[in-house]
């Protein structure tokens, strides 16, 4: 009888093991599909090499996307490239912060619609722009930093809730970023 009970346990462990191993498999693969992604904002000195300082890009920026845009409205810009693995973290970001800034508004900008010229100024995706309700545009850059795209690392957000008003570009944040070489 001692058989018996033995083996109908065997089946039962045999399964957890493989279920363990199948969640540490996808955990390992999702992990380094991150940690691969885990670059410089700027890596290839797309910016930097172009604009010595951040007033001069954010200036070049500025002229590609504020018209057609409201002069009484806070905007953010999302710009996002197909196939980036990195667009999963950001939108959950994205989505949090549309529920959270009604106020605001929200357009999302695929890389490959946008205008060749302002393509030419955009170092990796997913990208933010935060232009006030005077339209100057304070922020451009990562939503976030880190292997991980969420509030808990927000760059952006300082910008929309009003505790930073100075123009910044942080082409050296290290996150999770589909670098447009």
């Amino acid at each position: 009888m001692t058989a018996l009970v033995s083996s109908e346990t065997k089946p039962g462990r045999r399964l957890w093991f493989f279920v363990l191993l199948w969640v540490a498999t996808v955990f390992a693969a999702l992990v380094a599909l991150f940690y691969d992604q885990t670059v410089v904002f700027d890596d290839a000195g797309r910016v930097s090499g172009a604009y010595p300082n951040v007033a001069g890009y954010l200036a070049a920026l500025q002229s590609q996307v504020s018209t057609g845009l409201p002069n009484d409205k806070a905007v953010i810009i999302r710009i996002t490239e197909a196939g980036c693995p990195c667009n999963i973290g950001s939108s959950g970001h994205w989505q949090e912060m549309q529920q959270k800034y009604d106020d605001t508004l929200f357009i999302e900008q695929p890389l490959k619609s946008a205008p060749s010229s302002l393509q030419a100024l955009i170092p990796a995706t997913p990208m933010a722009l935060y232009l006030d309700s005077q339209g100057q545009l304070l922020y451009a850059g990562p939503f976030s930093q880190g292997v991980l795209c969420n509030s808990n690392n927000s760059l952006v957000e300082a910008y929309v809730t009003g505790e930073i008003r100075q123009h910044y570009a942080p082409l050296d944040a290290a996150g999770c970023y589909c670098s447009l070489r």
